[in-house]
Parts: structure tokens; sequence; C-alpha cells
């Protein structure tokens, strides 16, 4: 497959000109991908062994938890975790996707290779993830300028603290949205010198993605809906055995795909929703106590999507969602007038996005072929593109 890339020759004017270096457009040549489904290559990477690799502890000693009050009201501190690195000043800020807490695979992966080029690197839990949540916030979970001010705060603090430098913010999905608003705090009040936004597997427009991620939640049949899952293991099964196969049969793809999504999405979106309730003691779950002993837990279960969760815990945010405000190509000019580069890093089919959504000629952008929604991160070339591009030496 050939990478769908187009060089913007359009410059702004009075602003920054971000582009991502011509390296990384040769090195995004080479990507290539076995599976033509981009929930196939979800599903394969889904069914990797759980990589006990890349422990914190395994890079070096100087590992430092600060514990952060994010809201005045909040019961205990959230702890953001940061890997100091003797080799220099430049920091790599990772904000990891949806429901991701700091001790999990993907920010070690990120790490272990940010680190090793040279970066101190400080660590924040997503804001949906079991981490964040315990702590007893204030505002529920997708409640992104709130997230952002917050975390920017904590990131002056922790870059006052150590004496650390230039500051790079690397967000993977939601968490790309969440580095983009950081970055935007960053730009106005000038505390601290952040350098540029790396924007990987974003959603262009985050109230675009949660419809269509209810979408496919409503064309659920009903016994996914209630968690029943047994009769999708047999294509998951073949997903994670058939490891060349690249075009199974629709029946195989449209049950991958249901499960996929139930897993990755309506399954994590409940437990974190179940946790929050309980840390809030908003007690709006019905039945919370007895579980699935009670019938209007399953009910309210079977029915949970991101517009159900919106609509019991905060409109606002819902508004902001779904309007014009969480544009990232907007984000990333607001930023750019500020001397901020931006960059992202997406695909042909993340199902995140429509597929002509994002502009072909804007050098702050390339577009794989193929790779669905972050599915290229288990590829080897995305390890060998990460450790190429941002070298220390390659700084601008």
């Amino acid at each position: 497959m050939k990478l769908v890339v187009f060089v913007s020759l359009f410059f702004y004017s009075n602003i920054i000109y971000s582009a991502w270096p011509q390296e990384a457009f040769d090195f995004a040549k080479m990507y290539k991908t076995q599976f033509s489904n981009p929930y196939v290559l979800a599903a394969r990477n889904a069914c990797l062994p759980a990589d006990q690799r890349y422990n914190y502890e395994d890079l070096t000693e100087q590992i430092i938890d600060y514990k952060f009050a994010i809201d005045s009201i909040a019961k205990r501190s959230l702890e953001i975790k940061v890997l100091k690195n003797n080799k220099g000043p430049h920091v790599m800020a990772i904000f990891v996707g949806s429901f991701v807490n700091t001790d999990d695979y993907q920010p070690r992966y990120l790490s272990s290779i940010f680190y090793s080029l040279g970066y101190s690197v400080i660590i924040f839990p997503n804001p949906l993830g079991t981490d964040y949540i315990k702590s007893k916030i204030g505002a529920a979970p997708i409640s992104p300028d709130h997230e952002a001010k917050q975390y920017y705060q904590a990131l002056v603090e922790i870059h006052k603290s150590e004496k650390f430098g230039d500051v790079s913010l690397f967000g993977v999905s939601y968490g790309a949205a969440l580095a983009a608003l950081v970055a935007r705090n960053g730009a106005t009040e000038k505390t601290i010198p952040i350098k540029k936004v790396i924007a990987i597997s974003p959603a262009l427009e985050l109230g675009v993605a949660y419809e269509k991620i209810d979408r496919f939640i409503a064309d659920f049949p009903s016994r996914l809906r209630k968690g029943k899952i047994v009769s999708y293991l047999p294509s998951m099964l073949y997903a994670c055995t058939s490891r060349f196969q690249k075009n199974p049969d629709e029946d195989t793809i449209k049950k991958i795909k249901e499960f996929m999504t139930y897993v990755f999405f309506v399954r994590s979106l409940k437990e974190s929703t179940l946790l929050y309730d309980e840390m809030s003691n908003q007690n709006l779950v019905p039945g919370r106590e007895l579980r699935n002993l009670s019938k209007a837990y399953k009910r309210w279960a079977a029915q949970l999507d991101f517009k159900s969760y919106f609509s019991m815990y905060h409109k606002k945010s819902e508004m902001w969602v779904g309007s014009n405000q969480d544009n990232l190509l907007k984000i990333m000019a607001e930023i750019e007038e500020h001397g901020i580069e931006s960059m992202a890093l997406t695909t042909t089919d993340d199902f995140l996005n429509d597929q002509d959504s994002w502009p072909l000629n804007d050098s702050r952008v390339i577009i794989l072929d193929g790779g669905g929604h972050y599915g290229f991160s288990e590829d080897h070339w995305y390890s060998d593109f990460l450790r190429s591009v941002f070298q220390l030496k390659n700084l601008r």
C-alpha cells in the first residue's frame, strides 16, 4: 500500500510554520499493513499477550510520583509519573488514550522510546481511566477544557520544581485533544516553553467521534448490549489465529467490529461510569449496588452510550464536545499563532473520523493508507518512526 500524503505549500501569515520534517514523510512511505480492515487490525492487536516489558524501573531509578490536587474539592491527589533523564533538559509530556492509566502498557511503551532518546518523560493518566476517577474529582470525565487547565497547572508545577527545559506534548486519541488544549493554555499564559504538539490518531472533532461510536453501539444485537459475548468468541479466535488472512467474510468482520466496539468503548465506559458514580456520590446509576441482580441496572447497562453518559453527568461538556470548539485543526491554528508547532498522524480508515475529514494538502498532517485507529502502534514501523523523527538533534 502507498501512503496518501500531500505536502502543503501554503504558509500561514504571522504564525509559525508547522510541518512534519521531510524525514517523517519519507519514513511514512515505508508503512504497510497486512490487514485491509481496521477492525480486524484492532482485533489482531487486542489478541497480543499483555507485554510486561518496558517497566519504568528498567529505564531509570529517578521516578517521581507527583501528587497533584486537580480540584479544590478532590478527596485525594492525582498521581502524575515523572521519569527524570540526566541527558538533557528536554521534556516529552505524554497524554494517553481513553481509559488508559499511567502504569498501563501504552505509556510504558512510549516512555521507553522517548526516555531512550534523552527526554525526561511526564505521563498524565487519561480522565476516563480509573486512576483519575479514584482521586474523587469534582468534574465528570470528558470535561476537556477543565481537564486541560488542571493538567497545564500540574505541568507548570512539575516543570518549575524539576527545572526542566523545552516541552513537547504527545497525545494519543482523546489524549491528543488534551495535549492540544494544554498547549492552548500554555500559549496564552506563556509560563513554560511549550514547543510543539504531536497528535497521534486524534479525533478531528470529539463530538463526531462519539456520535460515530454511538451509531456502532446502536447497531448492536440485544445479546451484546446485555454483555453476552460467547457467540463472538469464534470470530475473535479467527482474528487472532489467521495472521495472514486479509479478507475475512462480511459476517466475521461485522462480529469483530461489534465485539471490539463493546470491549474498547462500552465495557470500559461502563466500568468508569460505575466508579465515578460511586466516587462522586451522585448515585445516578440505578441498582448500582446490586448490579446484575437488579433489573433497573441491567436496563441501564444495555442502554449506555456516550450520549446517555453525557446526559447523566454534564450537559455543559456535551455542548462543548458537540460544537466547533473541539475541532483539532482550529485549536492547532490557535496555538500556532503563539509560536507552538503542531502536527498530526492519522490514517485513511480511522473509524473515529470521516474518511474525507482531514485536509490532503497540509504539511502538518501525515495520513497513512490503512492502520485503523492507532492500529499501527503494534507494528515495528511505529517505534522506528518515533525513534527516527524525535531524536533530540531534530528539535527546532
